[in-house]
């Protein structure tokens, strides 16, 4: 990816997956109970809680 505005360590955050591979790629860096069901995931509206910052914990220990 070219983009000349974006540092070398902003462009190394950036996955871009291919058709068919989407999956196995998200769950290389998202665990299955993090993801939704509707994107082939384990986890169902509820199972997260919002936090102050608008990120979800899981609402148990692992």
């Amino acid at each position: 990816m070219h983009v000349p505005f974006l540092t070398r360590r902003t462009k190394s955050k950036f996955v871009i997956a291919k058709k068919g591979n989407v999956a196995e790629t998200i769950y290389r860096f998202i665990r299955h109970e993090f993801v939704p069901i509707q994107y082939g995931g384990l986890s169902r509206p509820g199972d997260l809680q919002a936090t102050k910052t608008g990120i979800g914990v899981h609402s148990e220990r692992w």
